[in-house]
């Protein structure tokens, strides 16, 4: 396994120039088929925290899909951006939530890979149960590890991106949201530092 160089400067470098930002911003998008007779909801664009000496860029992005007189079926949908190698999202369990103190391990059925001039951008789908939805929607903190053939990447659900996930359960199911949050970032304690890459143990987790 090579060693990986950071490059800190590459999420920023994408959101220079006059053509403005390259990565998606946040939207929550409702649609409703009158012909498939389904109402669908799509969280995209909510980025994950970005800790010193990133170079990559992760969003847990999720989605609602009620069928008319059916339950409604959820999934997130991971979107890994690296300047450099892909992460190599692996198939089966390759996601890992920690809502408060529940733990939560979720499978796709593959990823896919696309390369632009942003560099590698890997996109996976993972279905996940209406009750486990819905306690990590409400949690008060929420961290992530995604886990790829080549490292994992471990994040944090910001406050803005805990807001965005009450925000979609209040639209599909009347859960009331709160406030939202401040534009302004609460200072990093002292010292503290995320990996932004770690190479995969020989057990991975999960």
């Amino acid at each position: 396994m090579r060693v990986r160089v950071a490059r800190a400067a590459w999420v920023a470098a994408l959101c220079l120039g006059a053509g403005g930002c390259l990565l998606p911003g946040y939207a929550l998008q409702h649609q409703r088929d009158d012909f498939g007779r389904t109402e669908t909801w799509r969280m995209r664009g909510n980025a994950l925290s970005v800790p010193p000496g990133a170079d990559d860029w992760v969003a847990l992005d999720a989605e609602a899909v009620r069928p008319r007189g059916d339950t409604v079926r959820y999934a997130f949908v991971v979107d890994y951006r690296s300047g450099d190698e892909p992460l190599g999202l692996r198939r089966g369990e390759s996601l890992i939530v920690l809502a408060d103190t529940a733990r939560f391990t979720f499978s796709t059925a593959g990823a896919r890979l696309d390369e632009d001039v942003r560099g590698p951008r890997e996109t996976a789908r993972y279905p996940v149960p209406g009750d486990a939805m819905r306690r990590i929607a409400t949690a008060g903190q929420i961290r992530v590890r995604v886990v790829g053939r080549r490292y994992y990447v471990d994040r944090v659900v910001t406050n803005r991106g805990l807001w965005r996930f009450r925000r979609l359960m209040e639209a599909v199911e009347g859960i009331p949201v709160p406030p939202r949050p401040s534009r302004r970032r609460p200072a990093a304690a002292p010292g503290a530092t995320v990996p932004r890459a770690t190479p995969p143990p020989a057990n991975p987790p999960g």
